[in-house]
Order: C-alpha cells, then structure tokens, then sequence
C-alpha cells in the first residue's frame, strides 16, 4: 500500500485546502474561458451569416442580366416581412454580442490588487461606463449614442 501513496491521485488528494480549491478555481476559469469563447464565435458567425443574408436579399434575380425589373414572381409584402424579420434578428444578435463581449471582459479582466471585490459592487456585472462605448451600457441599446452621453453622434 506505500507504494499508492506516490502516485498522483495520493498526491492531489493531500493537498493543502488552499491548493485544491485553487485547482478547483482555474479548471472552472479555464472552461468558463471556453465557453464564453466559443459562444462568442457562435453569435459572430450567426452575425455574419444574417448579414450575408440581407445583402443576398438585394439581389432580386432579374429574368435577364441586363434587365432591372425584378422576377415575375417577386412578392413585395414577402419580402419587406423577411427583411424586417432578419434585420431584427441581426440588431438583438449585435446586442447580445454586445452585452457577451462586456461580461466577458469583465470577468477575464485582470482582478484588483488592493483586496477588493473583483467583480466590482457586490458581483455585480455592470462596470463603470468608461471611454470605451462597449463600457457604457446605454450605448448597447442605440448606436447612435456618444459614449457616456445621451446625446445623438451627429446632433
């Protein structure tokens, strides 16, 4: 039995309280880090796929190369629906990327030093809005704003 007592698993199962709830700690930091990644890619490509979608909208398939009237069979109402379908679903996927993005940032930020809260206010996940229009939440919601205004860009 002395000879169980130098393999690994022994090993991790004495450590000091300390290091095992630091192990602990980054393999759920390291898998969190994954899947914000990979959830964020997964909005970006939906994001780009949408977007494709709109300008391919655009092409309304004349019966000849040289004409400009739209197919026989070219349905207004169908189309101005799907549009605005899609140019829905294209604004609440920028804005959840948006909002992933932020969360992300703050959580995989480097913590404070000065032994407080590392998430800022009690856990909570609004930063203080900075420079950065990603920082400020009002700006999440209309892209017109000014970063930490409430005025229009072009007023």
């Amino acid at each position: 039995m002395d000879e169980l007592k130098n393999t690994r698993f022994h090993k991790h199962l004495t450590l000091s309280n300390t290091k095992i709830r630091d192990s602990r700690a980054q393999g759920v930091t390291v898998a969190l880090h994954r899947r914000y990644k990979r959830l964020i890619e997964d909005k970006e490509y939906k994001l780009d796929n949408i977007t494709r979608e709109l300008d391919d909208m655009l092409d309304l398939h004349p019966e000849t190369a040289i004409g400009l009237t739209p197919g026989k069979d070219f349905d207004d109402e169908a189309f101005v629906r799907e549009r605005s379908r899609m140019l829905v679903q294209q604004r609440m996927l920028e804005v959840e990327l948006q909002v992933i993005k932020l969360d992300f940032r703050l959580l995989f930020s480097a913590a404070p030093t000065d032994g407080s809260d590392p998430l800022g206010s009690g856990g909570s996940n609004v930063p203080t809005p900075g420079g950065d229009p990603i920082d400020d939440p009002a700006t999440l919601l209309d892209p017109d704003l000014e970063p930490n205004t409430t005025e229009p860009v072009n007023a």
